[in-house]
């Protein structure tokens, strides 16, 4: 089974300054995930895209990532009342299309949780 469309609203690497992600809110990458990294950045459906060459190179670089559960570190309802509003208003995903041969993935964008990384209760 194939998914034509894709959106992918998830939290990138770049994300992580953006957002002002807690650094007891980020992972490092795992020797394997360095290595994930690297392999992915040779293939050519990547290196069409800049837009994920830009991403893996700095995960690759940083050496760190972060689930999309960090966002609760600023409060339980910050990815439905902030982030996912915020990126849906800039058009700020990622199209991933694909075909059974080849993926495809195009960027439409305009520019688990780490022990210690603690759950706002929103007042």
């Amino acid at each position: 089974m194939t998914t034509p469309d894709i959106k992918w609203l998830g939290v990138r690497p770049s994300d992580l300054d953006r957002f002002n992600i807690p650094q007891q809110c980020r992972l490092p990458m795992t020797d394997e995930d360095i290595k994930t990294g690297k392999k992915l950045l040779e293939e050519d459906f990547v290196k069409a895209n800049p837009d994920w060459v830009r991403e893996l190179e700095i995960m690759v670089d940083t050496k760190v990532k972060a689930e999309i559960q960090a966002l609760s570190s600023f409060g339980f309802q910050y990815l439905t009342k902030t982030y996912l509003p915020l990126k849906l208003q800039e058009g700020d995903w990622w199209v991933i299309e694909s075909t059974p041969t080849t993926p495809d993935f195009r960027s439409h964008s305009r520019f688990a949780r780490s022990p210690g990384c603690d759950v706002r209760k929103d007042p």
